[in-house]
């Protein structure tokens, strides 16, 4: 009888610096599973590029800073259609999502594809979308969506 394959989950820990991107169908060991960025944690791409990535039936828990510093073409968290799961930026821990190119084509958060992302995409109040660059997206839903917003801050 064939086991299952355990998600091999990927932690960015307190006062931990990652420079390439992270995505959820490769978290941890080249598998699938969850992301979770700690307070203190910072990921960062200096290419154009997604620096987090949901593709996969898994969730990212954001508590650090995602930093896109491409002159264009950073996205801070990129969501694929097609798949299930959650993307939140934790409030109370004062997440950040800061692309700072001045570019075009900068997206904080760009959800596409061609079939329909099954999760919540929640901001909770105290997290922060910074984005630079000419044409460029703090929000952009480009693929169906089921639920649409819950919860949703943009000032």
């Amino acid at each position: 009888m064939a086991e299952s394959a355990l998600a091999d989950d990927l932690t960015v820990g307190n006062g931990t610096t990652l420079t390439a991107p992270v995505a959820t169908a490769t978290a941890s060991n080249g598998t699938a599973g969850n992301i979770t960025t700690q307070v203190g944690s910072i990921v960062r791409l200096n290419e154009p590029g997604a620096v987090a990535t949901l593709n996969s039936n898994n969730n990212i828990d954001h508590s650090g800073l995602f930093e896109a510093l491409a002159p264009s073409g950073g996205i801070g968290v990129h969501v694929l259609g097609g798949f299930a799961g959650n993307f939140t930026a934790q409030g109370g821990a004062g997440s950040i999502i800061n692309v700072t190119g001045s570019g075009p084509g900068n997206y904080g958060l760009l959800l596409d594809g061609a079939s329909a992302f099954t999760g919540n995409i929640t901001f909770q109040p105290g997290s922060a979308i910074i984005v630079y660059g000419e044409n460029s997206v703090g929000v952009s839903i480009d693929a169906l969506h089921r639920p649409v917003f819950r919860t949703a801050w943009i000032a």
